[in-house]
């Protein structure tokens, strides 16, 4: 969750919708408080908590190319909130904050980052887990070369706080923890 300047930003929208709701009540948020969703991919276990926010106007931020890999019943509930991403984007989050698109295929052919450059911050999704791991490419859509690309390209950011979608945080080690999942896998 991003919040700045009054708006609130989701990254993923995983899990139990009902657990979504929860989480975000426990934060005194609202669904209808959302700005935005941004999802990393369309892999069930990113997606399903959209379920609690069908009929919501709320814009959705998907990569085009993970569209196909949506489940059906949730792709037709969010037809209209879906904002297609291409890579390259760039969200002011607010006048001191923004956050960068980085299309970074291999898990699947859309997935995407999310980088906070200001703050050192890398929304990872599946593409690099800490402890040296990284996203399957055994998948529908997954590419093993594109994933070392993608890592190869995000190993020159400056990542301070790596955040991916499972497992622990790398807080203040993420360009570490990055390098080291590349060399486990070159």
């Amino acid at each position: 969750m991003i919040k700045a300047n009054g708006k609130l930003w989701l990254i993923e929208a995983g899990g139990d919708p009902f657990d979504l709701v929860k989480a975000l009540n426990l934060l005194n948020i609202s669904p209808r408080q959302l700005d935005g969703i941004f999802l990393t991919h369309g892999h069930f276990d990113h997606v399903t908590g959209l379920i609690a926010l069908q009929g919501k106007s709320t814009p959705i931020y998907l990569h085009h190319r993970d569209l196909f890999i949506l489940p059906q019943r949730i792709a037709q509930d969010i037809e209209g909130q879906i904002v297609k991403l291409r890579g390259g984007e760039k969200f002011e989050i607010s006048e001191d904050l923004e956050m960068q698109v980085l299309h970074s295929p291999g898990h699947t052919p859309g997935s995407c980052c999310y980088y906070l450059p200001s703050e050192g911050i890398l929304f990872s999704g599946d593409t690099v887990f800490t402890g040296g791991f990284v996203g399957r490419t055994d998948l529908p859509g997954g590419n093993f070369k594109l994933l070392v690309q993608s890592l190869q390209t995000l190993s020159h950011l400056e990542v301070r706080h790596l955040l991916p979608s499972h497992g622990p945080p790398a807080l203040n080690n993420g360009r570490d923890q990055l390098l080291y999942a590349l060399r486990t896998l070159l």
